[in-house]
């Protein structure tokens, strides 16, 4: 019986450090205003992220002053604060995305191809 109940016991604290674990990471759904410098420019637009009822992150990218269409991201991952996301961009490939999240601030860099930049931003509405 203490074997069992040991057991039980062991199985229950390491459950419980699995759910701790699980939500240490930072919720990163809403809409964020953000602000980049490419090209000899300053580029401002949104990300916004959301979360399926399955639990699945999606972001969508809007940047009208990079005169491209909104962009949807194809992968969102959040560790901890980060939040990495992959976003096609087409002929160009894809801009991947690092994230850190402290408060309602963002701050990090982007990659596409061989050109990168730091971006900075601020969540504006929770979802």
């Amino acid at each position: 019986m203490l074997r069992v109940f040991g057991l039980w016991l062991f199985m229950t604290v390491a459950a419980l450090g699995t759910v701790v674990a699980q939500t240490g990471n930072v919720d990163p759904v809403g809409t964020y205003e953000f602000s980049t410098y490419t090209n000899n420019r300053t580029i401002n637009g949104t990300l916004t992220i959301t979360r399926s009822e399955e639990g699945a992150l999606a972001a969508l990218m809007d940047a009208p002053d990079a005169e491209l269409p909104p962009l949807q991201a194809t992968s969102v991952e959040v560790e901890g604060k980060e939040i990495t996301l992959v976003i096609p961009m087409g002929q160009e490939g894809d801009i991947r995305m690092t994230l850190i999240l402290e408060g309602e601030d963002i701050t990090g860099r982007w990659f596409v191809g061989m050109d990168s930049g730091e971006i900075t931003g601020k969540r504006v509405k929770k979802s």
